[in-house]
């Protein structure tokens, strides 16, 4: 079943995050309206439905992970789907909104309220949470690749493939190490993998 303490961002599983004081779809929302064009992240990603589609409708299918949803499902269900379990969304590990994986980097320069609590690696240029930059450093992070040879997921620090297709291969078919959101941790078992 889904839990309430999982998070994300920075690899932090299960500090911190809180209920959100804006309602989910607003947060799910803003993290949408960041999608706009080639994120600093990687991916094109408005290839999904944009921020509107969250009001109105699903389509039977998470705009995220695309699971599909049951056809009876309630918006409560979907809501929570992603708050806490959607495998491509995570809480910032500087303000708990919930923002899509990809983006976080954007997140951080353009929304987040903690963003103070970043720091850019001198090395990587990554946006590290400040406690966790002398491991950061410790273990020899890599330069980021170029937006067309690939992505580096800020939860791992890994390189993944380019696009939102390599996002999707990380986060959804591999499962990335340090994300506590897999597709089994939700209320959504036994649903098709991807439409």
């Amino acid at each position: 079943g889904g839990g309430g303490g999982r998070g994300g961002g920075g690899g932090k599983a299960g500090e911190g995050e809180r209920t959100p004081a804006r309602s989910t779809r607003a947060r799910v929302r803003s993290a949408a309206r960041s999608r706009s064009g080639r994120s600093d992240a990687g991916g094109d990603l408005n290839e999904t439905a944009d921020s509107d589609a969250l009001e109105t409708s699903h389509d039977g299918f998470c705009q995220f992970c695309e699971v599909a949803f049951p056809p009876d499902i309630e918006a409560r269900e979907v809501d929570l789907h992603y708050w806490q379990d959607c495998p491509m969304l995570a809480a910032c590990a500087g303000c708990q909104q919930v923002v899509e994986i990809a983006t976080f980097a954007e997140h951080i320069d353009a929304e987040c309220e903690k963003a103070a609590a970043f720091s850019p690696c001198d090395r990587c240029g990554e946006a590290i949470h400040g406690d966790e930059m002398p491991e950061h450093r410790r273990v020899g992070c890599k330069p980021v690749p170029a937006a067309e040879d690939g992505n580096r997921c800020p939860l791992c620090h890994t390189n993944i493939g380019a696009g939102r297709e390599g996002w999707m291969t990380h986060l959804l078919d591999e499962g990335c190490a340090r994300n506590p959101r897999t597709r089994d941790a939700g209320g959504l078992q036994g649903q098709p993998e991807r439409k």
